[in-house]
């Protein structure tokens, strides 16, 4: 009989699954509830909404609300000392209309009347059924059996209307019918118990006797994943509603856990959330949402396509369809976007939204009437994701669901140097891990994540085991054993880390380290939960290893004058190589990229030029630019000229110019015959040096050789420079 009934139960359950999915359904607007008096709400949470009024459970304010829809006013709750409540969770009405609480700082469960009257509590801190660690949710069925999400003791417990205890399953741990942190629990038709796991970022389905029978959902921002939900209700249809409060959306899904539609985006406006933590769906399918962070209750409804209108106070939401064809490129250090145009005709802009690899956090990012947009804030070796809304030109203005986010890598560009990085067995920190050889295991996943990310250049493992072994090295990565390892394989960096079993959670920590100085560069933790999951969070770390080891890097700029050569500039650290760069023959320009902070030599290498105002060193940051002032350059001819050396032929000219004189006077009358100079220069020769007779009166030509042939040469040397036709031939009386 039983197994009959639990094949009815499946066959029913998966008959939900086949419901059709209402992709034809719109949202509408019913309006918001928001509190007159500005701190009446502390931290609202949990919502439950009857015909008249709805109750609020507000954590900070340690007590119950009500809000009136007649009077459009909040009353609280009066309390004496024994129902003092502390931070409560999950409020709900029983069939018999009496207010049941989770009384989560407490861990105990508190019944009241229809007025706010104790009539009794149960339970109590503890670990033995019937005892509570701060629960935070609970359910009714319709006999009036109260279901506790029991928080702190990870699992379910049953009781009786009257508080009496008949049933507990769950406890913690990573399979189907175990929990992390259940927050919150709903039932539908007495016949399936829906529970949040909010660090499981799970949606977990079991029968009325605690029986797994589905589950859904996954860390992320997608749509289909969550960040920590906390609540879950269903409609008539079976429908699943999910709070995500830290992606700011209400999300909808099949009773099978198909991804249907989203509700809210970030803000402050209308349909728009800051921390949707509360949801409640009456039995019209209105919905219900409680934002903590804006203190306020919007109500919605998904109804069949209508034309858009407003009729008493309600607006009909036919908002834009989702944007399609997003594509991506990078270049030239900015992303370009381009979509396909959206069809409605009374479109007006597009928001984009947009999250990077280091923050993770999808943010508004700008605005465009167009369909493509260039986003330039971008920062070299990140991965940055886009997604894209429609906003039509409606009073209110009405936008569309987020398409799907795509993404794409902000390569680096002109990287001088890829670092060689070794990745060491990583330390088993318990008993459990070197029982599984844990160490090895993880440094292996790392160095082929590495390997696929293309930024380091990666030591071979079995390269590095090879060498460690001949050198009786330490095979965890001490630094005397990597700066062994650095002088023989050319290591920049290493990697070494522990990894911890505790139960079924794996802790993986790593440190990357810089081989010359020692300095840790970057440290990281994941963790796991599980084995299955141990090489994902590997993943992850190789990730945050890269991102933060680029971001720590810094760069090089600067220029050479002249640069009509091939000139190299070349760093050094420590007296070694560290890289080289080509200086630009047409602007100057050099650069480098991917330096790790510290502080460099340069040096100028050209065989025409030497340096004028090379700087003695240049100190990289982290992360910054350095831009260091033009370097001049100077022809080695031109430095030489003023050394000593050049001086010393300065002084010895005059005595040979004294010797030609008095040595060859005959030479005077032979260059003076007429015969021996062409007729034109005739003339001028007569004139420089007269008298003609010369040649054949022997006094004459002594008076000009012996005691006159300087002076001679001087006198006439003015009378050359009056003489226009001198000019031709300067050098002649020479």
């Amino acid at each position: 009989m039983k197994l009959c009934k639990k094949i009815i139960l499946y066959a029913g359950f998966f008959l939900l699954l086949s419901t059709p999915a209402y992709s034809q359904e719109i949202l509408e607007y019913l309006g918001a509830i928001t509190p007159k008096e500005k701190d009446l709400l502390r931290e609202p949470s949990s919502i439950f909404v009857e015909k008249e009024r709805v109750i609020i459970s507000d954590k900070k304010g340690n007590d119950l609300k009500f809000y009136y829809f007649l009077q459009d006013n909040f009353v609280k709750l009066k309390v004496d000392e024994k129902q003092k409540i502390s931070y409560p969770g999950d409020v709900k009405v029983s069939p018999d209309g009496n207010i049941v609480v989770a009384d989560t700082g407490n861990s105990r469960i508190l019944v009241l009347d229809r007025m706010g009257n104790l009539l009794f509590s149960f339970g109590s801190k503890g670990k033995e059924p019937g005892f509570f660690r701060n629960p935070e949710g609970l359910t009714i069925d319709s006999l009036g059996r109260i279901y506790v999400a029991d928080t702190g003791n990870y699992r379910i417990q049953i009781f009786s209307k009257d508080g009496i205890f008949t049933k507990t399953f769950g406890k913690y741990g990573d399979k189907d019918n175990e929990f992390y942190s259940p927050t919150g629990i709903s039932i539908y038709q007495d016949k399936f118990i829906f529970v949040i796991d909010s660090e499981k970022n799970s949606v977990i389905i079991f029968d009325m006797e605690g029986n797994f029978i589905n589950k859904f959902g996954q860390e992320g921002k997608e749509f289909g994943q969550f960040q920590n939900p906390t609540k879950v209700d269903m409609d008539s249809s079976g429908n699943i509603l999910v709070a995500d409060p830290k992606n700011y959306r209400i999300q909808k899904f099949t009773p099978g856990g198909k991804f249907l539609t989203a509700i809210g985006s970030k803000g402050t406006g209308r349909g728009q959330f800051m921390e949707p933590k509360g949801i409640y769906i009456d039995s019209f399918d209105k919905i219900y949402v409680m934002d903590a962070q804006l203190k306020n209750i919007q109500i919605f409804k998904f109804t069949k396509p209508v034309a858009k209108k407003e009729e008493k106070g309600v607006f009909y939401l036919n908002p834009p369809s989702t944007p399609k064809g997003l594509k991506l490129s990078y270049g030239e250090g900015k992303i370009t976007l381009s979509w396909d145009k959206n069809p409605e005709p009374d479109m007006d802009h597009y928001v984009i939204y947009k999250k990077d690899s280091k923050t993770n956090q999808l943010v508004e990012t700008a605005s465009t009437k167009e369909n493509t947009y260039s986003d330039k804030d971008i920062k070299e070796g990140l991965t940055y994701s886009y997604g894209i809304k429609a906003v039509d030109a409606e009073k209110p203005p009405l936008s569309s669901p987020m398409s799907e986010l795509q993404s794409v890598a902000a390569e680096i560009a002109g990287v001088t140097k890829k670092a060689r990085v070794a990745v060491f067995t990583f330390k088993e920190a318990s008993e459990k891990a070197k029982a599984g050889g844990f160490g090895d295991a993880i440094a292996e996943f790392l160095t082929t994540s590495l390997v696929n990310l293309t930024y380091f250049d990666v030591v071979e493992r079995e390269q590095l085991k090879k060498i460690i072994e001949e050198q009786s090295l330490s095979q965890t990565g001490a630094l005397e054993s990597a700066q062994k390892l650095g002088e023989i394989m050319g290591i920049d960096v290493f990697i070494m880390g522990s990894v911890t079993l505790l139960g079924e959670l794996v802790e993986i920590d790593s440190r990357l380290v810089d081989v010359a100085t020692g300095r840790v560069i970057t440290a990281q933790n994941v963790s796991a939960e599980g084995l299955p999951k141990v090489r994902e969070a590997v993943k992850d770390m190789s990730n945050k290893i890269v991102t933060n080891y680029h971001l720590q890097l810094g760069s090089i700029w600067g220029a050479v004058k002249p640069h009509d050569t091939d000139i190299n500039i070349v760093l050094e650290i420590g007296g070694k190589l560290y890289t080289s760069s080509k200086v630009d023959k047409q602007s100057g320009r050099f650069s480098f990229s991917g330096v790790l902070s510290g502080t460099y030599q340069m040096k100028v290498l050209t065989d025409k030029y030497d340096v004028v105002n090379l700087p003695p060193a240049i100190i990289i940051k982290s992360g910054q630019r350095t831009e260091i002032p033009e370097i001049e350059l100077k022809t080695r001819e031109a430095v030489q000229k003023p050394m000593p050396e050049i001086k010393i032929p300065v002084t010895p000219p005059p005595q040979p110019v004294e010797e030609k004189v008095i040595a060859k006077p005959p030479a005077v009358s032979v260059e003076i015959k007429p015969a021996a100079l062409p007729a034109e220069t005739l003339p001028i020769h007569r004139e420089l040096v007269e008298p003609k007779a010369v040649s054949s009166e022997p006094e004459p030509m002594q008076k000009t050789v012996t005691p006159s042939a300087p002076a001679v040469s001087e006198e006439k040397k003015p009378k050359i420079k009056e003489g226009p036709e001198v000019i031709e031939t300067p050098e002649s009386p020479q």
